[in-house]
């Protein structure tokens, strides 16, 4: 038997404090279809704040999402690993290791963000706020008016093709 797939699920208007919980990240969207999050505020996540594994039209509107616990590797504010037409829109990123970190993903927008101080526990070391390619069989994705400081296609995990970066500031 096959999983059923969670449709037209989603979260929204909350708060969620992670500083004490032991998930690995704070919103999942599993083998999922046509869900959201909207207008959450989501802080200190382990891992990842959201995280889109096998889904498919996802939207994360509108939030905010403060620091990672361990500041380090793996630690992402929205996380997209075999998904497919995602739209990550007008969202702030403070103080998370790695914003978006774009997985096995394609055909989605991430689109008018807002990333600053990607804090990472080496000193003197910022990682990344935009990874447009972390796994192979990456592409086809539109990053449009975000604001952060730098994008990153990973040569390590594998080949991205076909990445649109459009109107972006990047510092």
């Amino acid at each position: 038997d096959r999983p059923a797939t969670a449709s037209m699920d989603g979260v929204e208007d909350l708060t969620l404090d992670h500083s004490t919980a032991s998930e690995i990240a704070g919103i999942v969207f599993s083998n999922a279809y046509g869900g959201w999050v909207r207008n959450v505020r989501s802080v200190q996540a382990n891992r990842s704040h959201v995280w889109l594994f096998q889904a498919a039209r996802i939207e994360i509107l509108d939030s905010y999402f403060h620091g990672n616990r361990i500041e380090a590797a793996q630690s992402y504010g929205i996380e997209l690993f075999t998904t497919a037409d995602n739209l990550i829109l007008n969202n702030i990123f403070h103080k998370v290791t790695t914003p978006v970190m774009t997985g096995a993903s394609a055909g989605s927008v991430v689109a008018y963000n807002f990333m600053t101080d990607m804090t990472y526990y080496v000193p003197s070391w910022m990682m990344a706020g935009l990874i447009g390619s972390h796994d192979a069989g990456t592409g086809m994705n539109l990053f449009e008016g975000n604001v952060g400081n730098q994008f990153l296609m990973d040569a390590y995990h594998g080949t991205g093709n076909l990445v649109t970066l459009f109107r972006n500031r990047l510092t």
